[in-house]
C-alpha cells in the first residue's frame, strides 16, 4: 500500500515538472505592464535574426583620444589618435599621421606603413614625438574603460582619454554624411565646369584623405562641420616633375581642395563647392585600397641617386643608392650593397639585413661609409623634390641627387673593382689606372700599364669581347703587371653588362661579377692639355695643365681652377651633349702668359663631349675647336 502511494506521488511530481518545461519552451503572449502609463508591448527577438554583437572593436570605431601620459609620464602635447573603419588618424603635437589597425584576439595591431606630415615644429619636443610613434607602432594588448583607453606597448603604456568632453567614446555611432564618406574613393570628372582628363583623385578615410593631383600624391586632415567639408592646408605631397602633366590644373586642384566648403553626396556623384566653383567626382570602387587610403604608386622605382650631403656633411664619395620595385642597391663609397625597403605615403622603411660586399679600401673614410649605411636602415620618411631625393632618418637626413643611367660608348669607365684569379672581388690603388672606352663595336683602355684596343659586340644586355691588341711595355710594379694580367683574363669571361647610374658591371655566364666600373666624368679632376682649332691657327699647348683643371660633381655642381682663379657653377650633360652656367669666380689678374681668360672663355662654349683614347675631348660651339683634358692622375 506505501509502495502505491509512492508510484502515484512521483507521477504527479514528474507531470508537474514536465508542464514547466514546456511552458518555458513555448513562445510566449505579448506581456502588458500595468504599471506603465502606455501599454508595453514585450516582443521576443526573431530567432532567425542575429544580433549585432557590440565587440571591442567596433567600440573604437568612430572614437576620438587625447594622450594623458605615456609610460607614467605627463604628456603635455596635443598628441592625439583616432579611429576609423581599419584606419588611425591622429596627432604626435606637430605632425599629422594616419594608418591602418586591425584588432586580432583583443590585441590592436597597428601597421608600421604610418604616413605623416613632416613639419618642422620648433617649440614640439621631437623626441617624445618620436616616442609617441615608435609606442604606437609597438601596440599591443588594451582596455577601455568608459572615458579610458589604455594601449600596452613594447616599453609601457599610453593612457589616453576621450577628446570630447563628456562624451561616451563607445557610444554607437550615427550613420550621417560623414561616415558614409569614410572609405569612399573619388575620381574627379570636372572642375570649376571644366572636364578633368587627368587621374585626379580624393580618397577619405576616418578624419584622413588621399588622393593624387594627376602627377604628386598627397595626403592631409579633414573634419565635416556642420554639415561643410574642411580639409586642412598643410597637404603631405610627394614632389615629382611630370612633363606630360598639366602642372597649372593640379595647383588648381590643390588650391581648390583646401578652401572646400559645402559638399553634396548622391549616388556616384560628390560634388564639393569651394572657393572658385565646384569640384564633381564619380565614385570609383575598383581602386586598389577602398580604406581611404589609395596605394601610392611607387615613384622610387628604377631610379638612381648620388649622395649629396649627410646630416648636413658634404659627401665627396660615390656614395649611390638604386631604386628597383622593392629592393635597394648601391655603394657606400667601397663596397656595393643590397636590402629590401617598403613605401608608404611619404613614409621609407629600409631593411636592417644588408647585405654587402668586404672590400678593404684605403683610399675611402671606413666611417663615414659605415655611417652611410646606418642611416639607410633608420629611415622613416623621404620627399622627392624635381632631381632631389631627400631621405629623413633618426639622426638626420640624407640629400641626393638624382642620377641617370650612363651611355654605354663614348663614356670613360674606370675600374672599380675585379673578381681576382682567387675569385674575391677586390679593389687597389692601381685601379685607377684602368679603364675601358666603347665607340659601337671596338673598345680602346688601358690595362694600368698596357694601352689596347680590339672588338666588341652587344645585343640587348649581351656583351662579348673580341680579340683584344696591347702594347707591350715592361711594368716595373708587379703587382700592375698581376692585376694586367688578371684584367685582361676577366674580359674574356664577360658575357653580360648592366648599367645603373653611373656604374658597369659585367657579368660571365652564370650571372656572377666579372668586373665593376664607374663613369668617370663625374669622378675625376679633368686637366686641360691643348686646345686644337678646327681651323688650326690657334691651337694651344697647355704647359702647366694642372692649373687648368675642372670636375664635375654628381649633383650637377662644377669646381674648376684657372691659373689664379677659382669658380664654380652648375652643368647639364645628356647623350653627350655638354653645358656650363656660370656660377662664382675671381677674377684676378694672373700675370703674363696666363690663360686664365682663354679657359674661362672657352668652357662656356662647350656644347658636346666625347672620350678619345681615354682624354675628355669638349667640342666647342659652331665647330669652333676642341678642349682635350687628361685626367688628373693618368
Amino acid at each position: 500500500m506505501k509502495t502505491q502511494r509512492l508510484e502515484k506521488t512521483f507521477g504527479i511530481l514528474l507531470a508537474l515538472l514536465l508542464a514547466i518545461v514546456l511552458v518555458a519552451c513555448s513562445t510566449p503572449e505579448p506581456t502588458v505592464d500595468e504599471g506603465a502609463g502606455e501599454t508595453a508591448t514585450n516582443v521576443p527577438a526573431d530567432p532567425t535574426i542575429t544580433p549585432a554583437v557590440d565587440t571591442i572593436e567596433n567600440q573604437l570605431v568612430g572614437t576620438n583620444w587625447e594622450l594623458e601620459s605615456m609610460n607614467g609620464v605627463e604628456a603635455g602635447d596635443d598628441m592625439t589618435l583616432s579611429f576609423g573603419s581599419g584606419t588611425i588618424s591622429g596627432s604626435d603635437g606637430c605632425n599629422t599621421f594616419n594608418g591602418e589597425y586591425t584588432i586580432e584576439n583583443s590585441v590592436l595591431v597597428i601597421g608600421d606603413n604610418i604616413a605623416s606630415t613632416l613639419m618642422a615644429c620648433p617649440d614640439v619636443d621631437a623626441e617624445m614625438s618620436q616616442q609617441f610613434m615608435n609606442a604606437l607602432a609597438s601596440a599591443g594588448e588594451f582596455t577601455l574603460d568608459n572615458d579610458d583607453l589604455t594601449i600596452q606597448t613594447e616599453n609601457g603604456e599610453l593612457v589616453f582619454s576621450s577628446a570630447v568632453e563628456g562624451s561616451d567614446p563607445t557610444a554607437p555611432q550615427v550613420d550621417t554624411i560623414e561616415n558614409q564618406i569614410v572609405g569612399t574613393n573619388w575620381e574627379l570628372e570636372s572642375m570649376n565646369g571644366i572636364d578633368a582628363d587627368d587621374d585626379m583623385t580624393l580618397n577619405f578615410g576616418s578624419g584622413t584623405i588621399s588622393g593624387s593631383d594627376g602627377c604628386n600624391t598627397f595626403s592631409g586632415g579633414y573634419t565635416i562641420e556642420n554639415g561643410m567639408l574642411v580639409i586642412s592646408d598643410n597637404l603631405a605631397m610627394t614632389a615629382m616633375a611630370c612633363a606630360d602633366v598639366d602642372a597649372e590644373m593640379s595647383q588648381q586642384y590643390l588650391n581648390a581642395l583646401v578652401t572646400a566648403g559645402e559638399f553634396t553626396l548622391s549616388g556616384d556623384d560628390l560634388t564639393i563647392q569651394t572657393e572658385s566653383g565646384a569640384l564633381v567626382f564619380e565614385r570609383d570602387d575598383d581602386m586598389t585600397d577602398n580604406s581611404g587610403v589609395d596605394t601610392m604608386v611607387n615613384q622610387l622605382a628604377t631610379t638612381t641617386w648620388g649622395l649629396v650631403s649627410m646630416d648636413g656633411t658634404e659627401i665627396d664619395d660615390a656614395m649611390t643608392l638604386h631604386f628597383e620595385a622593392d629592393t635597394i642597391s648601391g655603394s657606400d663609397g667601397c663596397n656595393s650593397f643590397s636590402s629590401d625597403y617598403t613605401i608608404g605615403n611619404g613614409t621609407l622603411t629600409i631593411s636592417d639585413n644588408i647585405a654587402s660586399t668586404l672590400m678593404a679600401c684605403p683610399d675611402v673614410d671606413a666611417e663615414m661609409a659605415q655611417q652611410y649605411l646606418n642611416a639607410l636602415v633608420s629611415a622613416t620618411a623621404y620627399i622627392l623634390d624635381g632631381d632631389s631625393l631627400i631621405i629623413q632618418t633618426d639622426g638626420g637626413e640624407l640629400v641626393f641627387a638624382q642620377m641617370e643611367n650612363a651611355e654605354l660608348d663614348e663614356t670613360r669607365w674606370q675600374l672599380e673593382s675585379l673578381v681576382d684569379s682567387d675569385g674575391n672581388i677586390t679593389r687597389l690603388a692601381i685601379d685607377g689606372n684602368i679603364f675601358l672606352t666603347f665607340d659601337d663595336d671596338e673598345v680602346n683602355g688601358n690595362g694600368g700599364c698596357n694601352s689596347f684596343n680590339g672588338t666588341m659586340t652587344t645585343d640587348d644586355t649581351q656583351m662579348s669581347f673580341g680579340d683584344i691588341a696591347a702594347t707591350l711595355m715592361a711594368c716595373a710594379d708587379d703587382d700592375v703587371n698581376q692585376r694586367e694580367t688578371e684584367f685582361f683574363t676577366a674580359l674574356g669571361d664577360v658575357a653580360s653588362y648592366e648599367i645603373i647610374g653611373q656604374t658597369l658591371t659585367l657579368y660571365d655566364a652564370d650571372g656572377s661579377v666579372v668586373a665593376t666600373f664607374v663613369e668617370k666624368l663625374t669622378n675625376t679632376v679633368w686637366q686641360w692639355v691643348r686646345f686644337d682649332d678646327t681651323a688650326d691657327m690657334n691651337n694651344i699647348t697647355v704647359a702647366d695643365a694642372a692649373s687648368y683643371t675642372v670636375q664635375f660633381m654628381s649633383d650637377g655642381s662644377y669646381t674648376l681652377q684657372a691659373d689664379c682663379n677659382s669658380g664654380n657653377g652648375s652643368y647639364s650633360h645628356n647623350g653627350g651633349s655638354l653645358t656650363f652656367k656660370a656660377g662664382t669666380m675671381t677674377l684676378a689678374e694672373c700675370g703674363e702668359g696666363s690663360l686664365s681668360n682663354e679657359f674661362i672663355s672657352r668652357l662656356g662654349d662647350v656644347v658636346t663631349y666625347v672620350f678619345d683614347d681615354g682624354n675628355l675631348v669638349m667640342n666647342l660651339k659652331a665647330d669652333a675647336g676642341n678642349m682635350v683634358f687628361k685626367a688628373l692622375n693618368d
